[in-house]
């Protein structure tokens, strides 16, 4: 989209591309519903996109990769990682589910369709007499359950 972050961002990279890879590249900064059209109807020939977990499970990162996913704008398709996939949404025990995601997402970081580059991240300054505020992996915390300690 047309934030500055966006653009220092997509410098950078054509930039690498450049020095790293000899590749020249255009880019095009466009607002973000003009964006998601083009992405949705497969008219870029690469594309940045974000995406965060909806809740703490490894399926939560996998729409973005599978067969047939609306939000699987690559079109990318590995259908081995996706029979795996089917088979950790059986309900296996914790383990075997974990390493069937972990295979699946194996097999589909094999085929480069997409490429994760950055991992958002936040930072929070919390005072020592502040209690309830543990770990959270996906940075969200229930103000409810946030007390001072006296």
């Amino acid at each position: 989209n047309t934030s500055d972050y966006q653009k220092t961002l997509s410098e950078y990279l054509a930039s690498e591309w450049k020095s790293k890879l000899g590749l020249d590249s255009q880019l095009e900064s466009t607002d973000y519903p003009k964006l998601m059209q083009k992405r949705h109807q497969g008219q870029f020939q690469i594309a940045r996109n974000g995406w965060t977990a909806d809740y703490n499970d490894a399926i939560s990162m996998l729409g973005i990769v599978r067969c047939g996913d609306a939000e699987n704008v690559s079109g990318g398709c590995n259908q081995t990682a996706e029979d795996l996939i089917e088979r950790a949404n059986l309900p296996p025990d914790p383990e075997q589910r974990s390493a069937l995601l972990t295979e699946a997402n194996r097999l589909i970081m094999q085929d480069y369709t997409i490429i994760p580059l950055l991992q958002y991240s936040d930072s929070r300054l919390v005072k020592p007499y502040v209690g309830g505020y543990g770990q959270n992996p996906l940075g969200r915390y229930r103000s409810k359950d946030i007390y001072i300690i006296r």
